[in-house]
């Protein structure tokens, strides 16, 4: 078997050392700076008025959609979202004789041109 070379990418942290970013914090987690031209904001930019997001969710994970509720309320608080269930892969998975045991990318690049074949 070929080496496989581990890579470390190392983050802005803060100040904070991988162990304290591991680790839940409670109360003490300093809060986002929302910037100066984003407070108070309620209309979206003249660009994006109109626009929408729908954001795909396990029904098994409601932690990560607050996640991104409490993201959205606080970055873009006019954006309106709505939630679509996921499927779970998992809980039902596909009948065998429905997935492709092979899978080619040629034919994708036959249909677009901006496509390249892998």
């Amino acid at each position: 078997m070929p080496q496989v070379k581990k890579h470390i990418i190392k983050r802005k942290t803060g100040g904070a050392s991988p162990r304290q970013l591991g680790k839940r914090t409670t109360g003490n987690a300093p809060k986002l700076q929302v910037p100066d031209l984003l407070k108070g904001v309620q209309k979206p930019p003249l660009k994006l008025s109109g626009v929408t997001a729908v954001v795909i969710n396990l029904d098994r994970r409601p932690d990560r959609w607050q996640k991104v509720r409490r993201s959205i309320s606080q970055k873009a608080p006019w954006l309106q979202t709505t939630r679509l269930s996921a499927v779970d892969g998992t809980a039902a998975p596909p009948n065998v004789r429905e997935v492709s045991r092979r899978w080619s990318t040629a034919r994708l690049a036959q249909l677009f041109d901006w496509y390249k074949a892998v």
